[in-house]
């Protein structure tokens, strides 16, 4: 489909009567009619723009668009867009499925189908009834943001993140078995690892509202948060000391990518993504799922500081958080590149070694927050019983700690001092709440260890180089925050595909 002509002849004349070829067009089916209109608009294509890769990216848009139409909202008639249909197609759908396209084509998105508005309105096709200003409109207010949609993972749905993913890693994904290398790899990961590696999806659920907004993460409008009793005890004993109100804002500013990346440099993470690279040198052998050998693993867990004692006779890396997210780091941004089953240094395996593309180290850092955040939900679920309370506390915490006073831990210290004690008595459910709470303190402490949170004595904050991705992943859950960039900052994901 991309870079080829597809001629389409057309039956008869526009101006064809009752009788004539124009009567035939009501027997088409769903490819004739959308063969017979963007022939069409290929010849009037030709008397505009002359041959050449604008010509042809505007083809390729234009044709992948209305067969997305078809194919996906189960509207096949190519002349008929709104304004709903511009958003979900190119604001919604494209960003879902187009993968591996450079800056160039992504740019030339929008301008291709004004391009097409204006063939559909010049030539007498467009569909009575829809309002062309109104759709110009919706398509020229995702000029901006199609840019920024395009290619990123938190816009991708899953087989879209996938294929990013192969290609982050430098896997040709036209040759011969490639795609099966890819899915095979994937299927073989641990579910809770599969939810980290395609982010989006390890917070459905938590924040859907139901019927009457009893369910819903946070209230709505002006509405209070309804919390059933074992809920509000356990928010009522863990929040102990922590002034949070889930209805008001809490104020973050966004620092410049100098700033942002500064600060990311001097984590833990970004220290043990940069020793990986060391250690893979020119190659290594990875096993069918994509990872490390047991053997590499032992040998690397003490280079990267995580003491193997924690992980006794531990199942395959993927079971050992601490490894997973900066293998991930590196193997998805492009530091390493894996193909078959052997790992290299990849184009990017310097890119934290100087303080030349602030841009881009800020973009790694972010997805690798966003990774660790994710595994942390992912753990969240793991208790179906707990799983809302201990999401709750997470996001509790998590929008505490991006204050400039941080978050209040000493409640959780002390349930964890009381734990300890052999004298201690509570009830069953302070038991299981404090529980709870030192399950979500040593969550927090993990943080730490990688450099994205700061703890001083009992209190904990949002690292700088943590913050702005800690604020887009509670911004996904609508958590009250009113957020303003620096000079030179770089912009936040206003919201994440459900």
């Amino acid at each position: 489909m991309a870079g080829r002509r597809q001629k389409s002849h057309r039956a008869g004349s526009r101006r064809a009567g009752p009788h004539g070829a124009r009567s035939q067009h009501v027997h088409e089916t769903p490819e004739q009619m959308r063969s017979r209109v963007l022939g069409a608009f290929e010849r009037w294509l030709d008397e505009r723009v002359p041959a050449g890769r604008a010509r042809e990216d505007v083809l390729y848009t234009v044709r992948t668009a209305c067969e997305f139409k078809d194919g996906s909202l189960d509207s096949p008639n190519p002349s008929d867009w709104s304004p709903h249909l511009v958003d979900e197609i190119i604001g919604d759908i494209f960003p879902r499925k187009i993968v591996g396209v450079d800056s160039e084509y992504i740019a030339a998105i929008v301008p291709a189908m004004r391009v097409y508005l204006d063939f559909l309105a010049e030539t007498g096709r467009w569909k009575t009834g829809n309002d062309l200003l109104a759709t110009r409109r919706a398509l020229d207010g995702l000029a901006t943001e199609v840019p920024l949609r395009v290619g990123n993972p938190m816009y991708q749905g899953m087989a879209g993140r996938m294929m990013q993913m192969a290609i982050d890693q430098g896997i040709d994904l036209t040759a011969e078995g490639a795609m099966d290398e890819v899915v095979g790899r994937f299927n073989a990961m641990p579910e809770s690892f599969r939810r980290g590696l395609t982010p989006g999806d390890g917070l459905d659920g938590f924040v859907q509202a139901g019927e009457d907004d009893e369910d819903a993460l946070f209230g709505v409008d002006d509405e209070d948060v309804i919390l059933d009793q074992g809920t509000a005890l356990a928010l009522e004993l863990a929040l102990r000391g922590n002034d949070i109100d889930f209805k008001r804002p809490i104020s973050v500013e966004i620092p410049a990518a100098e700033v942002e990346a500064a600060a990311l440099r001097e984590t833990t993470l970004v220290a043990q993504a940069r020793t990986m690279v060391d250690w893979v040198g020119r190659s290594r052998i990875i096993t069918r799922d994509g990872a490390l050998r047991r053997q590499d693993v032992d040998d690397l867990l003490p280079r990267l500081g995580i003491p193997d004692s924690g992980w006794p006779a531990a199942d395959p890396m993927w079971e050992i958080n601490a490894m997973v997210v900066p293998w991930v780091t590196t193997t998805r941004s492009g530091m390493l590149a894996m193909k078959g089953r052997r790992v290299r240094q990849g184009p990017l395996a310097g890119i934290f070694e100087s303080a030349d593309d602030a841009v881009t180290q800020v973009e790694i850092g972010r997805k690798a927050a966003h990774l660790a955040f994710d595994l942390l939900f992912g753990d969240a679920r793991l208790i179906e019983s707990e799983a809302k309370v201990h999401v709750l506390l997470l996001v509790a915490f998590s929008m505490a700690s991006c204050r400039p006073t941080g978050c209040n831990l000493a409640t959780l210290l002390s349930f964890e001092r009381n734990l300890g004690r052999t004298d201690f008595e509570a009830s069953a459910d302070e038991y299981d709440v404090m529980e709870l709470g030192v399950t979500v303190l040593n969550q927090l402490r993990w943080l730490t260890e990688l450099g994205l949170m700061d703890q001083t004595d009992s209190v904990a904050r949002a690292s700088v180089g943590f913050r702005p991705a800690l604020v887009e992943a509670l911004q996904a859950l609508e958590a009250p925050l009113e957020v303003s960039m620096a000079v030179g900052a770089v912009p936040l994901l206003e919201a994440m595909p459900r």
